[in-house]
């Protein structure tokens, strides 16, 4: 009887260090289960958050569409503002019509690569005859860059580039015939044409 009732308690002890063996192994998956889980979550959140971060560091910065340091100015953006010098120096003569010019005109008297001002997508792609061929790209909701009087074009409609990417060359335009090789360039914010010269280098 007391053989008996010694093997129901060992038995019993034995039972209770299984069951409890196996729950502490339970556990312990139960919670390396939920570490993974949280870790991909957690890496999902700071995958998301990264990219955010990445999108928000693109440059708002607006840089001048070629890089060669011998351009010039030689046609400006008409200031209602300005002097009479530079009034003049911003009207267009063509066929005896007199035009203001909503841009700038650059050239070094050859051809040199224009840029993309700013990363953006390209809205349209022009043969014009009057001001040469036209890029124009799409920089968010409110801005628009124009590139006029170019050649060899190297992006086409719903192209999406990038700040300082080569689109074209600079060529000649029937309007502006006395002006060579060049580029007329024209910035547009809010529907409104502005002086590029005056956000060059600025957080736009």
């Amino acid at each position: 009887m007391k053989k008996i009732l010694l093997y129901s308690i060992y038995s019993s002890m034995i039972m209770v260090i299984v069951l409890g063996i196996f729950l502490i192994v339970k556990e312990r998956k139960v919670a390396s289960n939920v570490t993974l889980a949280d870790y991909d979550y957690s890496y999902d959140i700071l995958g998301d958050l990264s990219l955010s971060v990445l999108n928000e560091l693109e440059s708002s910065i607006l840089v001048r569409p070629y890089d060669d340091s011998s351009v010039k100015i030689v046609r400006k953006f008409y200031d209602r503002n300005a002097d009479e010098k530079d009034q003049i120096n911003s009207i267009t003569s063509y066929e005896d019509t007199y035009m203001q010019n909503f841009g700038v005109s650059y050239s070094n008297n050859k051809s040199f690569e224009v840029l993309a001002s700013l990363e953006g997508e390209v809205t349209e792609v022009l043969e014009d005859d009057l001001v040469g061929n036209s890029i124009t790209i799409k920089h968010g909701d409110n801005m628009f860059t124009v590139y006029q009087s170019v050649t060899d074009i190297k992006v086409k409609q719903g192209d999406h580039v990038k700040q300082g990417q080569i689109i074209a060359t600079t060529g000649t335009s029937n309007l502006s015939k006395e002006l060579n090789n060049h580029l007329y360039f024209e910035l547009i914010i809010d529907g409104n044409n502005v002086n590029p010269e005056e956000y060059y280098d600025k957080e736009l």
